[in-house]
């Protein structure tokens, strides 16, 4: 199955190095991974502007060398019914979700809520968010099945790394190495149940033992 990766989620994953851990995360083999093909320029550029800590760019750019790029879209109907969503699509975006819509059988992983959201707006009968349904990956999903694979000290400890560049984990993680169990815990849990409210069915069904999401 594969799985097609914004910069975004790159990114994030990398500033938290939990990158080498994607294949475990998301059970899948290196061969079902993609990204974009602009992504490495985008993340290099990136790198120059020092939106994201060193390690973080570095990260991600091995991760774009090293898997193959997300197929063209043949289907321009789709990708135009997309960027008619507005400020919400970026280009990356709209290639990310058109390429999804044309394999069936794809996820994707994404931390852009903003684009989540704009799809959302279609509402669930959407013929879109109709074929999406159940087939995306937000990064909070990632970080409860960190949890869920590792056990708490283990995300504590990736998500501190991570939480200078990344909004939710400033927040569900203010009080750094030293932020309670189920305080994290309730703050992601909480992030992905509006998230998920917000999106129209498309987010992957929790389905971890440590942490319920209904």
């Amino acid at each position: 199955m594969f799985h097609f990766h914004d910069v975004d989620i790159l990114l994030k994953l990398a500033a938290c190095e939990l990158l080498d851990d994607i294949t475990e995360l998301l059970a899948v083999e290196e061969d079902d991974l993609k990204v974009l093909s602009t992504a490495i320029y985008k993340i290099r550029g990136l790198g120059k502007k020092g939106t994201y800590p060193a390690h973080a760019i570095s990260g991600a750019i091995r991760f774009c060398e090293t898997h193959d790029v997300i197929p063209g879209v043949e289907n321009t109907a789709s990708a135009g019914a997309l960027l008619a969503l507005g400020d919400g699509m970026d280009p990356g975006e709209v290639i990310l979700f058109s390429s999804a819509l044309e394999n069936p059988g794809s996820r994707v992983v994404t931390g852009d809520k903003r684009a989540l959201r704009c799809l959302g707006s279609l509402g669930k009968d959407h013929e879109i968010t109709r074929s999406l349904r159940g087939r995306v990956v937000c990064f909070e999903e990632l970080l409860l099945r960190t949890y869920e694979k590792h056990g708490y000290d283990y995300l504590c400890q990736h998500a501190h790394r991570g939480a200078e560049c990344e909004g939710t984990l400033r927040l569900v993680f203010r009080s750094g190495l030293a932020t309670e169990h189920d305080e994290a815990l309730a703050g992601i849990r909480s992030i992905w149940v509006a998230l998920n409210r917000d999106t129209a069915g498309i987010l992957v069904a929790r389905a971890g033992k440590r942490v319920s999401a209904d």
